[in-house]
Order: C-alpha cells, then structure tokens, then sequence
C-alpha cells in the first residue's frame, strides 16, 4: 500500500500514466493481502487510493473505463458499512466518488452520472457539519449547486426549473460561511451563480419577476468584483445583459436595453482580456439579441 501510494505521488506530477498505472498495480496487490475481513482498516484505505489513482487516469485518458473502475472502488468502501473505519475514511471516499462521477457526467449528454454525483454530495453533506468544518461544507455546497446547474441546462420542463432552483438554495447555503465580508471574490461568484439561474428560470418560465429579482444580485456582485478587480466581473457583465435583456424586451424599456448592450459590451472587452473565446461568443450573441430588441421598439 505505502509502494501505491509514492507511485501515485510521483504520477500526480508527470504527464504521462506510466506511474500511476504501476501505483494502482500496487493497490491492487495490497488488496488481495489486505482483505476486508481480516483488515478492515487498510482495505479501505487501499480501496480509496486505487480509486484516486483510477480517477487521475480517467482524467488524463478519453474513455471512462478507469473512472467507472473509480467509482466501483469508492461505492465498495461506502457499501462496507466497516465498524472500524473513522468519518475521516468515508469522507475520502465520498469526496473521490463525487469527483468521479462528475468527470463522468460531464463526459455524457444525459444526466444519470451527474444525478448520481449529485445524490452523493447530498450524502457526504449528511455527515458533515457547518459548525465543525465550515470550509467542507460550504465548498460541497458550492459544488453541489455547480452541478445542479448543469443537470438543469441538460433536462427539460419542471426538473429544468426544479434543478435550478436546488441550485440556488446550495449556492446560498454555501454563502453563509463565504460571506460578503469574509470572502468577497467567492461570495461575489456565489451571487452572480444565483443572480444568472434566476434569468435562466426567468426565460423558461416567461416570468418577469424572475428577471426582477436576478438582475438586482447581478449588480451587487458586480459591484464587489468591480472593487476587487480581476477577470470576474467580465462574466457577471454578460448575466446582467441577459437579465437587462430579458426585462428590457418585457418591458418594452429602452433604458434598460441600452444598459443591456453597455453591459455586454464591458463583458465582451473583458473577456477578451481573458482570453475566454467561448464566454466571449456568447456574449457576442447576446449582443446580437439586445441589437435585435432594440431594433423591434422603434
């Protein structure tokens, strides 16, 4: 086991998988030394190692056989119901589950692997505590609404809507140690997160006031990545267009659709700088709808 684990240290930090093919080689002797009956503890803990080597390679290979390898060794683990393993042990092995069910979903156009992922956070929340590790648990939060987004952009309907808004409430969970105080770029993240899935909840159910309740967090954290500087502010330029828009053409507000098209604008030069080409098409897109609701007032 100690022999997998100097493996896989060294394969973290190569390109190639060489090393970490060796170091879950080295795992799975340990395994068949180290059983669950007769060592509980260091099975386990071999279990979990062979699913973070496992994972590395699904992330460095295209195919997804080293990931659902992954994801069996840390559901073994979980699934032991092992008296002696501590929470330390368990957490390991949720987070690693987590990560890889989620490199998976991303990998597929359905929802079933990032649905998995996403039943798995929920469960590792179970067991930890905001008043013991506040960083854990604000960060599973955070994540846990990252994916619900995205099960939300792939669904269609109520579970479209429904993911967003679980979306929402995670994120919000995750601002209550990620305070505006404390943590000003990440609360700022947070709040342009939740300010754009209200717009996107706003265009799928027509619903103005969505827009009137999205568009307001928008600015505010623009307002804080604007002060704090960085690249950020770009993205949350592009949310509030897409809220001023979707407002402005319900509206029928010029002003609003001409703040729309400065704030695209800002996005587009921003993103630029970033060199983020693909949020940067999709600003520009934007644009093009603020032009075309402009162009339908006169």
């Amino acid at each position: 086991m100690f022999l997998g684990a100097a493996l896989a240290s060294l394969g973290r930090h190569e390109s190639g998988t060489a090393r970490l093919e060796e170091a879950a080689s080295a795992y799975r002797a340990a395994l068949t030394e180290s059983t669950r009956e007769l060592a509980p503890v260091d099975w386990a803990s071999a279990q979990i190692g062979l699913g973070d080597v496992l994972t590395v390679l699904g992330k460095r290979e295209d195919g997804t056989a080293h990931l659902e390898a992954a994801v069996s060794a840390y559901r073994d683990v979980l699934a032991g119901n092992i008296r002696e393993l501590g929470p330390a042990y368990r957490a390991r092995a949720q987070t690693g589950l987590v990560d890889a069910l989620t490199v998976l979903g991303e990998r597929e156009d359905g929802t079933a692997h990032l649905e998995a992922a996403v039943a798995a956070q929920r469960d590792a929340l179970e067991e930890t505590s905001r008043d013991e590790a506040p960083i854990d648990w604000a960060w599973q939060q955070a994540n846990l609404g990252n994916m619900l987004h995205i099960v939300g952009q792939r669904s269609n309907g109520r579970q479209k809507i429904r993911s967003w808004e679980d979306a929402i409430t995670a994120w919000r969970n995750a601002q209550l140690v990620q305070t505006q105080k404390d943590q000003p770029q990440q609360w700022a993240t947070l709040q342009n997160a939740i300010g754009f899935d209200l717009i996107l909840i706003g265009e799928q159910e027509d619903n103005l006031a969505r827009f009137e309740e999205g568009v307001p967090i928008l600015r505010e954290a623009l307002d804080v990545q604007s002060r704090l500087g960085g690249p950020q502010a770009a993205f949350t330029s592009d949310s509030l267009c897409r809220g001023l828009l979707g407002m402005g053409s319900r509206k029928k507000n010029r002003d609003m659709l001409l703040e729309a098209r400065k704030s695209c604008q800002a996005a587009i030069e921003g993103e630029r700088a970033a060199g983020a080409t693909d949020a940067m098409k999709e600003s520009q897109d934007n644009l093009e709808n603020v032009q075309a609701a402009l162009v339908a007032l006169r």
